[in-house]
This record gives C-alpha cells, structure tokens and sequence, in this order.
C-alpha cells in the first residue's frame, strides 16, 4: 500500500462520529469558520430571499416529515 507523507505540519483529527449536518451546525473544529451573526447560508434561486442559519438549522428536521 501507498503511504503518503505531507511535507506540512500533521493533519488535525476529523471527527469520524458526526453527520455531514451535524458537524456543519452543531459541531465546533479549530478549523471550522465562524460565521458572523445573520450571516445568509442560501439564497433562493426565484425569489433572491436569503435564508440564515437560524432557518436552515430547523430544515433538517423539517424534510423528513415533510416526505412522509
């Protein structure tokens, strides 16, 4: 097997324990930015509304019982 070797410092430990949502929401990483309060996360593509993390927090709980 191929053993890669960085030139740069060690890579950090990632999280192998969360979702792609949980770590993007609720989780906190040295390396993860931190958004500024109301920041836009998504913009809807008719209407140009802006949707901040406040919204799209509660989307992942919503879907599900949306598709059912």
């Amino acid at each position: 097997m191929t053993e890669f070797i960085s030139p740069g410092d060690p890579l950090p430990h990632i999280p192998d324990d969360l979702t792609l949502v949980q770590f993007t929401l609720d989780s906190t990483h040295r390396y993860k930015p931190i958004s500024p309060q109301g920041a836009t996360w998504l913009i809807e593509d008719s209407t140009g509304r802006k949707i901040g993390l406040e919204e799209v927090t509660i989307l992942p709980a919503v879907c599900p019982s949306v598709l059912t």
